[in-house]
Order: C-alpha cells, then structure tokens, then sequence
C-alpha cells in the first residue's frame, strides 16, 4: 500500500482514493492518529481536485469507523459535516453511510432526520431500502436498547447482505449489528453464529474496520457461552491485529481487561 500511495502523487486525479484506503487500513489496525492523518490528507486531496462528492464520501467512510472504535463525538462531527442541514432537500447517496455513523454514534434524532429524505430520493433502489435503511434502523434501536425489534428490523436484508461492493460500500453490516443484538439478548449461540459469517467472508470487509472488530464480538459471544478456549483464542486475534495500535485507546484496554479475566 505504501508503493502504491506513493506512485499515486504523480496522479493526483486518484491519490485521495488510495489515502482513505490507507487510512482505512490504519483504522482496522487501531492506528487512529495515522488514520485520522491518511483521512484528512485524502479529503484535501479530493477537495484540490474539486471532487467534493468524493470527500464527502471519506468523511461519511471515516465517520463510520471513528462511531465503531467508539468516538462518538468525532463520528458525529465527521458525518453532519459531510450532510446538508437542510434534509428536507436532496442529500447525497453517501447520506446513507452518515446516517448509519450517526446512528451507531448515539445520534438517533440525526439518523432519523436523513432516512425519509434517502426513502424520497432513492424510492426503488434495492441497496438503500434493503440495506442502509434497516441497518441504520436496526443501530437506532440497539442505541436504544430494544434488540428484539433490531432483529426485526434487519430480516428485510438477509436476501442482500453479503452483497455490494466492499472497497466503498462497507460490507456486512447487517450481520454485524444482528450478532449485536444476539449478544444484547445474551443469546450467545446465535451472536456467534453472526460474527462467524463476517469471519468466513473475510473478503467483503477487506480493510473495514468491522473486519478487527468482529474478533472481540466473537470472543465476547464464546465468553458469554463459557467457551473460554474459543474465547481466549478470538481475544488472542484480535489483540493480534491491534498488537501495536494506540495504547490510549479505550477500546484495547477494554479488550485486555475482558481478555485477563478469562479463567
């Protein structure tokens, strides 16, 4: 990836792409000074070339993964931003991905302010309706406790969701926030049965930070279930990938307390 950022400063028409996929890299890593700086040279770039829609879409991309590593005011900041204030009027297909960051940020009311906008805009497209939509209602209504209607909600997908593209699209999350909603019920069977699908399809999430995060779900779900073998050894991958990640990083020392108290 290294190579391929630095043959791309002779393109400068496609440098950003490459710079938010390094950033998205960073993320998955737990790298988030490196990712925050991937992410804002990616935007300058795409912004230089007067591609505003595609810094747009870095800024919704990067709100995501901040609200998923558990920096909910920087997730929400990122994705207002990238979204007009006015939702009555047209808002950009990347709204979708905003909505859901805001969503899984604890901004339900914002979540909820884009959506009938996207449902105006978009009435027969399959991936918005089937896809973006229930996630971001389904994450509404884990923020809000109720996994039972998360699960619901999310039925609507399976017939979709191992689809799309996963270099802009992030992939599987329906599956991702269904194990979630297992996990809240402490039905441990059917959580891990979730995050296990984002583990056999590892190819769909490529460099999406899901595809770290799925670990610590999993060995929160075999630990949930008493498994502690399998538990001890999903803890052990994901403290693998994240072995040199931030070490101010709330969520890795999370993971190392959860990690230490297996017996």
């Amino acid at each position: 990836m290294s190579k391929l950022v630095t043959a791309a400063e002779t393109n400068p028409e496609s440098q950003d792409i490459l710079l938010s996929s390094q950033s998205d890299t960073e993320a998955f890593h737990g790298h988030l000074q490196k990712a925050r700086e991937y992410f804002r040279i990616a935007v300058d770039s795409a912004r230089q070339n007067g591609d505003t829609g595609r810094a747009s879409e870095w800024q919704v991309h990067a709100a995501l993964w901040e609200a998923e590593l558990g920096n909910r005011q920087r997730a929400r900041q990122l994705a207002a931003a990238a979204v007009p204030a006015n939702t009555a009027k047209e808002v950009p297909a990347e709204a979708a991905v905003a909505a859901l960051a805001l969503a899984r940020a604890g901004d339900s009311m914002g979540a909820e302010n884009i959506l009938p906008s996207l449902g105006r805009q978009f009435p027969t497209d399959v991936w918005m309706n089937r896809y973006w939509a229930p996630s971001t209602r389904a994450a509404i209504e884990l923020d809000k406790n109720n996994p039972a209607r998360a699960i619901e909600l999310l039925e609507v997908a399976k017939p979709y969701e191992l689809g799309g593209d996963p270099i802009t699209l992030d992939s599987l999350y329906p599956i991702f926030l269904r194990g979630q909603a297992y996990l809240m019920q402490r039905n441990a069977n059917a959580a891990s049965a979730e995050f296990q699908k984002i583990v056999e399809h590892r190819g769909r999430v490529v460099n999406g930070v899901i595809g770290a995060l799925v670990y610590l779900q999993l060995a929160r779900a075999y630990a949930l279930s008493r498994d502690i073998p399998k538990a001890r050894n999903a803890y052990q991958k994901f403290l693998l990938l994240w072995e040199d990640a931030d070490s101010d990083t709330p969520l890795l020392r999370q993971a190392k307390v959860e990690y230490s108290r297996l017996h």
